[in-house]
């Protein structure tokens, strides 16, 4: 199955992908407009034939909502009512801090959102696999 992972940010969304056995980062979008955003999604569900997205959500870790946990669920909603496959959400807690622990080259530290996506997929892989044993 081929997921994309969303890390929404204020100025950058990171992207990463799987086939189900690889998970790549892809080129982080500006997050200049949520119609732009979207068409761009969408476009880029079509040319990587993705039956999925997941993605990231900010938990905070003592209350119970915050702005950017309802700004991502926001987005996650006009993204679900805009493109034709399912999305589910995933924690996102520390990826941005894990992504930038393992960034050693000025490329892997320009691309730290899409490293952060690929943590939120791990997560979510790891999550799903879990519950098959």
């Amino acid at each position: 199955m081929k997921l994309l992972a969303i890390d929404y940010g204020e100025k950058r969304i990171g992207l990463a992908i799987t086939d189900g056995y690889w998970i790549a980062p892809q080129k982080p979008l500006e997050n200049l407009s949520l119609d732009e955003i979207i068409i761009t999604l969408e476009k880029i569900v079509k040319r990587e034939k993705i039956e999925k997205i997941i993605l990231g959500l900010p938990y905070p870790f003592k209350i119970k909502q915050n702005d950017r946990l309802k700004i991502t669920k926001t987005f996650g909603k006009e993204l679900e009512q805009a493109i034709s496959v399912p999305l589910e959400f995933s924690s996102e807690i520390f990826t941005t801090k894990l992504a930038k622990m393992f960034s050693y080259t000025k490329s892997q530290k320009k691309n730290i959102d899409s490293r952060a996506a690929c943590f939120i997929l791990e997560h979510y892989l790891t999550k799903i696999n879990a519950k098959k044993y």
